[in-house]
Parts: C-alpha cells; structure tokens; sequence
C-alpha cells in the first residue's frame, strides 16, 4: 500500500510539474499568438482597403471620360475625343442631356452584368482552391486579376479612336483570375473567420468595415481634389495603389489549418486507384489528382447546398435575405449619377455626396456598433440574437433612406437619405456574422456559397434599377429616383424574410457537436502560431 501511494505520489508530482510548465508555455505563447492574430488581420485589411481605394480614385474619372466620350459622339462638336484625351483640357464640360446619360446607364448595366462572371464562374474554383491550398493564393491571384481588369478599362477609355467604348463589357473577363473584387472580400472575411472566435467575430468584422470606411470618407474628398487638378492624376494614382495591393495579398502568413491539407492528402493517398506513378511526376497521375480533388470539392458544394435547405435552413433563409439586398458598388455610382442629373453638380462634386454615407459609416462602425453590442450584452442577448437584432434594425434604416433619397427636392433632404443609410451600412456584415455563427464548419465553401449569392443578387438587382433609373430619366422631375423606391421595396422583402427567423443560443457550436465544432476554429487559429 506504502510503495502503491508512493508510485501514485509520484506520478500525481510528475503530471502537476507537466501541467505547469503547459501553463507557463501557453502563457508564453499567448502573447505572440495574439500578435500574429492582428497583424494577419491588418494585413488582410490593408490589402483590400489599398485595393478598394486605389479602384475608387478610378472609377469617377472613367465614369466622367465616358461620358466625354458619348457627349463628342452625340453632339459631333469640335475635334473628336477633345474631352477625352489624356492632353484634352475639357473634361468636367457639363453634359446633361438625356440620350447621353441613358447611354451612360446601358454602359453601366451591361459591364456590371459582365463584372459578375468572373465570380459567377471562378467563385467555386476559387473557393476549392481557398480551402485546400491556401487563402493567400487565392487573394492575391484576385487582386491582380481586378487590378488588371481596370487597366485595360482605363486603356479603352484613353484611346477612343482605337478602341469602341463598349469595349469595356469583356475587360471583365481578366477577373478569370482569382474570381475578381467579389473574391478579394470573399478571402479576406474567411482569412477573419479562421483568427477570430465567435464572441469577437461581429465586433471584428465591424472594424474591418470601419477600415473601409475611413478610406470611404477620405477618398472623394482626395479624388475630387485630384480631379480638379487633373482627371489622369486620379486615374494613375489610383492604379498605382492597386498595384501595392498585388504583393501584400500574396505575402500574408497562411490563415488554412495545417491540418486540412494533411487530411486531403491522406484521403488522396486512399483512392483505390494509384494516382501518381512511382515517381511522382506523371502528368496522368497530376490530372487525376486534380480530377479527384474538384470531384470532392464539387460534392463538398453540393452538401452545403443540401444543408442549406434542411439542416441548416436559417442560413438559407438569411441567403435569401441577401439576395434582395445586395446591389454592389454600381448602387453608389448611380447614386452620383443620380445627384449629377438631378442637381446639375460636376462629377467630382456629386461624389462628395458619398462622403455623407462613409462619415456615417465610420461612426457607425467605431462606435456605436460597439455601443449597442454592449448594450444588448447587458440585457442577455447572445451573440446570435444581437446579431439578428441588428440585422432588423439595418434593414429598416435602408427601408427609410431609400426613400428619403428618392423623394428629395433638395440637396439637404437628399444627404438626410444617405446619412440614414449611412447609419445601415452594416446589415451586410451582421448577416455574415450571423451565418458564420449558424454554422461553423465549411466556413470557405460557405463564403464561396456567399460571393455567388452576392454577384446573383447584383445580377437580379441592377438591371432592373438601370431599367427603371432610364424611365425615371424619360419621365423626369422626382421620377428620376425610382431606382432608389425600388430599392427600399427589396430591402422590404428582406425584411420579411429576416422577420421568420428565431436563432437558439443554445445550439452555438454546431448541431453536429460542440467538439466538432469548435475543432475547426480551434485547429485553426492554432495552426496561426
């Protein structure tokens, strides 16, 4: 009995000794694991915030060249592409009249049409290739792709002579690579979600966008100062910052979990078939592979199809809100066109309307999300209700501002409207936060499943507001904003949607198993160090 509780004494010694050095080295480590964690983080950030704000110092200055363009061929006075050469020295001449800017619109709607395929074909691949061979890859194949896509728009616009204007509708096909601007965001939200728990993910979220939003406030300002200095100042400068972007996307430390490539490895390695030859170097036996391997990812999209539809019927509920709700960056610039036309202000003034809405944003994202977070906190709401809360709350405030902005006889009644929108900017990321709560597992497939939703939703949408924004032009007076009705009617229907759906804290962690829930995350973020 004495030897017995010695050995046992011994032992209990030896494993107390193990756990406090475990203790100590975890203490050690947390340190530098939380370093790592932001600086991953800031780096995703800076390269979609570099790209975001390099492509918006060139998309006002394209739109105002276009419009040159269309204004020389409909007029037919003075030296042809006077306006919109590089050495042309009128280009903000006014022109406002109606078969310009509904040829502007067409143009528009027909390359943001163009502008989805890249996603709509490569968001799947892209996604495969996200989750077994790393995010990095993928983001920075995304940003050269987009960044390439707006160089050869900017060419076509330059020379007018060589190049018809309509041109434009197949530079989209240069998003091939990497899945275009859909999949830099894509990426960087999944590189977030592999870093950060659910507690913190909203929270994380938010100030990513506030990131963005800063740039949002600064970039009209400094695009219009750059306009008036010279449209091609912003054109270059804008460029050159994408262009920055490209390097920093492909140099980010790997977020992907170690442990998911050795495990489709090892599945790879069970094929009944012997894919590689002795060697390892065959061509038939690399086909294979990749054969193999975009047969598993394919049958891993369609499980997450199936589940969106049974199992996990609240994300696709939140999916479909989406798809009522989502009308990408060309929303903006009607926005500008809208204020253009309405108002008679320049191109550069008219986007300094935007800045109203980013000003909002900013201030949304930095304090009063954090505010109303705490808030709910204090009143018992989990992560999941306060998140479905919130997603209430911004639909109603589009419902408002949209309508506010349609109706506006004035400019002060018009920056009310975007200001209120402003205030709702973060619906998108509530709902993305939320899905990824709901849902822990096949979190790049389920992003993938989100960019496709988002670029059929810019597919659905703006047509039909480009369609009624033309009528709107035809009828004139306050039906020049019928575009906007139609939006605040969608975000209605999304509304609807997002009023059935009840989420149980109780489930956090998945339905499959808190273990094999939080596995995943955990894997993960530890595969980070």
């Amino acid at each position: 009995m004495d030897s017995e509780h010695e050995g046992q004494t011994e032992r209990t010694a030896l494993i107390g000794r193990d756990s406090d050095s475990d203790n100590n080295a975890a203490r050690t480590q947390r340190p530098k694991l939380l370093t790592r964690r932001i600086f991953i983080i800031a780096g995703a950030f800076s390269a979609r915030f570099l790209f975001l704000i390099g492509s918006s110092f060139v998309d006002l200055p394209l739109l105002q060249l276009q419009e040159n363009i269309l204004c020389d061929r409909f007029e037919s006075t003075g030296p042809p592409y006077a306006y919109s050469s590089p050495l042309g020295s009128g280009w903000n001449r006014p022109c406002n009249q109606e078969a310009v800017q509904k040829e502007l619109s067409v143009l528009r709607q027909w390359f943001i049409m163009a502008d989805l395929l890249p996603t709509l074909l490569a968001g799947v691949p892209m996604g495969i290739i996200a989750d077994r061979y790393g995010r990095t890859l993928v983001l920075g194949l995304s940003l050269f792709g987009g960044t390439l896509a707006v160089v050869a728009s900017v060419l076509i616009c330059t020379f007018p002579q060589v190049f018809p204007l309509r041109l434009i509708w197949l530079t989209p096909i240069l998003s091939l690579i990497g899945g275009g601007e859909v999949t830099v965001a894509t990426i960087v939200y999944a590189i977030v979600a592999d870093v950060t728990d659910e507690s913190n993910r909203s929270v994380t979220f938010s100030l990513f966008v506030a990131a963005e939003t800063i740039g949002g406030v600064l970039q009209n300002p400094l695009a219009y100062l750059m306009m008036k200095a010279g449209i091609w100042i912003s054109v270059f400068v804008g460029l050159s910052i994408m262009a920055i972007s490209i390097p920093l996307g492909f140099c980010l430390p790997e977020t992907l979990g170690k442990g998911a490539r050795v495990e489709d490895t090892s599945a790879a390695e069970q094929q009944p078939e012997d894919l590689l030859t002795d060697n390892g170097e065959n061509d038939h036996g690399v086909l294979q592979t990749a054969i193999t391997q975009a047969k598993a990812g394919w049958q891993q999209f369609l499980h997450l199809l199936h589940l969106l539809v049974t199992k996990e019927h609240q994300v696709g509920l939140l999916l479909l809100s989406k798809l009522f709700s989502t009308f990408g960056k060309d929303a903006a610039l009607m926005l500008v066109q809208y204020v253009h036309i309405k108002f008679g202000w320049e191109w550069a003034e008219a986007g300094l309307v935007l800045s109203a809405q980013q000003i909002v944003s900013f201030i949304l994202y930095t304090a009063l999300i954090p505010f109303a977070t705490n808030l709910l906190s204090k009143y018992g709401l989990g992560p999941r209700n306060k998140d479905l809360l919130l997603t209430k709350a911004s639909a109603v405030l589009q419902i408002v501002g949209g309508f506010t902005v349609a109706l506006a006889a004035t400019p002060a009644a018009l920056i009310s409207g975007v200001a209120i929108s402003g205030l709702a900017t973060g619906y998108s990321i509530f709902v993305r936060s939320l899905m990824t709560s709901l849902m822990v597992n096949d979190i790049g497939i389920l992003y993938t499943v989100i960019s496709i939703q988002e670029a059929l939703g810019i597919f659905i949408a703006n047509p039909l507001l480009s369609v009624l924004f033309r009528r709107g032009i035809d009828l004139g007076g306050r039906w020049v904003g019928l575009p906007f009705v139609m939006a605040a009617l969608l975000y209605t229907a999304a509304l609807c949607i997002i009023a059935w759906i009840r989420v149980d804290e109780a489930g956090e962690g998945g339905d499959d198993g808190s273990s094999d829930g939080d596995s995943p995350r955990r894997g993960t973020q530890e595969d980070t160090e």
